[in-house]
């Protein structure tokens, strides 16, 4: 499945991991890793995993152990694992949710740390979600809560569905509260409701002949660790029985599901990695709050919406275009193309939508995919969402009458880089070397931004030490380089390249203590330390709208290039705690939000 026919992409792929420890040093700490699943549906739960101990400052292998254990979804296995796992010993258990409640049966004393979709009060994990008391702490991601809401997000894709159903799993506390909630949902909106419950995977060949059989138009995929086991299986009957379906992770819809609605696994499951972490630095789980879901996506497969004849509304996939009066599917088609980062692939991109003859080339991806699209036409219209000014690189003649074929939006986003090096310098007064990060092959973006950073710094008596990087490797010798010439901070450009590899940056600032300044919320959300730019879903939005006006007959060359009006300044209170870092009550109070 190509990343192109998705709504949302992913930022790149997880890297390969041994999947057993090996030989380790004997006073090496070393962690319980229990799934009641399997291991081959467990690679990205074990990549965030990672990835947050590494924030929390510990690599596998180098000063922390890992023992795996998988029940392959024989339940009956789990207390004989987890035993087997104390008598190790391990240090800490990270187990998902009914192997956190079969750790917690066996031992009082072991610290546990779950990573649960489910309710940890409900079942029994902990007694507050503040203050869980005990030996068991961890992460939920509320994946049964959001059920009713999943429901409503179906009834609006196939609105004429007469008859819904549910697939329903493994029959927990959690499972009856999920089947309860869509129940409600469903008699609230007057909709018919078959529930289809089922006990092994096994039972799901059958289980989908017979909703089919009592006429189900839609299906509602409950949560659980049956489901989410046999993914792929799942996705492949209601591709059989062209059923739509929804579900609660995303892993679905990049099996090749139609949609789904809810928080991310992955990230669930790095926070408990940190956690973990923080057990091991001698904190204690009875002191350490439950962490909870605050951001939740939905993400829609394209592909398979095609091939099920189906429309998505524009009320899931965003106002710009319908703001304008157009629906995809319905008065305007849109061919999607995307680099996947690789700017050499923009200009043969940008030349197949000429040939193509289309109406509008809309190019979201910066200051790279805009310059290639202007290069490849001078008549088709180009709207723009860039982050530098449009008039210094020769996109638009002026920003209130653009003239030629492009207009659009600027977010500034170079000439927010003297604001985000005062915000550095403010948090850290002393520090008298920044690094800064760039992308050597977006050379205008460099330039640029490094002209604008070294004026800032030498106006405040310091100096900037850059660095460059195009792929993984170069951003790991980046921060090697960086540490080695003593950079007190960091700031990262605002390229594309860099958004793709937010998490590793994120992961290696927290690994070498270096406070990092970004220009993306989605940052300072993923666990980075500060970020400060303007509202880029708005921008979005804001494209859609001006192609909209272009469909309509008006011109690019007399419609004003927009700027924005709202500029965000977000704190990682969390990582600054984890890198040991004191933020001044004054700068946290200038902060638009505090992510605690």
């Amino acid at each position: 499945m190509r990343r192109r026919d998705f709504i949302r992409l992913l930022g790149g792929a997880a890297a390969a991991w041994p999947l057993a420890a090996g030989a380790q040093q004997p006073t090496m700490p070393v962690i319980g890793f229990l799934r009641s699943t399997s291991l081959a549906v467990s690679t990205p739960m074990v990549t965030g995993f990672r990835q947050g101990l590494t924030a929390a400052g510990f690599t596998e292998g180098q000063n922390v152990a890992i023992e795996y254990r998988y029940a392959d979804n024989q339940l009956e296995r789990l207390p004989g694992l987890v035993a087997e796992l104390i008598r190790l010993p391990v240090v800490v258990i990270v187990a998902n949710n009914l192997a956190a409640l079969a750790a917690k049966a066996a031992t009082t004393t072991v610290p546990i740390v779950f990573a649960t979709g489910s309710d940890p009060i409900v079942d029994g994990l902990v007694a507050s979600l503040n203050r869980p008391g005990g030996n068991v702490t961890g992460a939920s991601f509320v994946s049964g809560l959001l059920g009713a809401k999943r429901l409503e997000m179906l009834r609006q894709l196939v609105p004429t569905a007469g008859t819904m159903a549910m697939l329903v799993g493994t029959d927990t506390l959690e499972a009856r509260i999920e089947r309860r909630d869509v129940e409600l949902a469903a008699q609230a909106l007057g909709q018919q409701l078959i529930i289809a419950p089922v006990s092994s995977e096994g039972e799901f060949d059958g289980a989908f002949t017979s909703i089919v059989g009592r006429g189900a138009k839609t299906l509602l995929v409950g949560t659980g660790p049956l489901p989410t086991s046999n993914r792929e299986r799942l996705v492949a009957l209601a591709a059989r029985h062209a059923i739509p379906a929804i579900y609660a992770l995303r892993e679905f819809v990049e099996a090749g599901g139609l949609m789904s609605y809810g928080a991310s696994i992955v990230e669930a499951y790095r926070q408990a990695g940190i956690y973990a972490g923080r057990v091991l630095k001698g904190e204690k789980p009875a002191d350490l709050p439950v962490m909870q879901s605050t951001r939740f996506e939905l993400v829609v497969n394209l592909n398979t919406a095609k091939a099920l004849g189906l429309t998505i509304p524009p009320g899931l996939l965003g106002k710009g275009l319908s703001e304008a009066g157009y629906v995809e599917g319905q008065n305007v088609a849109i061919e999607y193309r995307w680099a996947e980062g690789q700017n050499d692939r923009l200009p043969a991109l940008a030349a197949e939508l000429v040939r193509q003859r289309v109406a509008v080339i809309v190019t979201p991806g910066g200051t790279a995919a805009t310059l290639a699209a202007k290069a490849a036409t001078a008549t088709i219209p180009i709207v723009f969402s860039i982050g530098t000014d449009p008039v210094k690189i020769g996109l638009v003649a002026s920003l209130n009458r653009p003239g030629g074929n492009a207009t659009g939006i600027s977010d500034l986003g170079l000439e927010l880089g003297a604001k985000r090096l005062g915000l550095l310098h403010e948090l850290l007064p002393g520090a008298a070397r920044f690094g800064v990060l760039v992308n050597p092959d977006n050379p205008f973006m460099t330039e640029s931004f490094v002209a604008e950073l070294q004026t800032a710094a030498s106006a405040v008596g310091r100096q900037i030490e850059v660095v460059t990087a195009r792929t993984n490797g170069d951003i790991d010798m980046a921060f090697a380089t960086l540490v080695k010439k003593r950079a007190d901070a960091l700031l990262v450009s605002p390229d594309p390249l860099f958004v793709t590899r937010r998490v590793q940056l994120i992961t290696l600032a927290v690994r070498h203590t270096l406070p990092a300044l970004y220009h993306r919320r989605e940052f300072a959300e993923a666990g980075g330390l500060m970020s400060y730019g303007s509202d880029l879903p708005d921008q979005f939005r804001q494209t859609g709208v001006y192609a909209g006006r272009i469909l309509k007959g008006e011109k690019p060359a007399e419609m004003p290039v927009q700027l924005p009006t709202k500029f965000e300044f977000l704190i990682n209170l969390q990582t600054a705690r984890v890198i040991g870092l004191d933020i001044s009550p004054m700068l946290l109070a200038r902060a638009d939000e505090v992510i605690e």
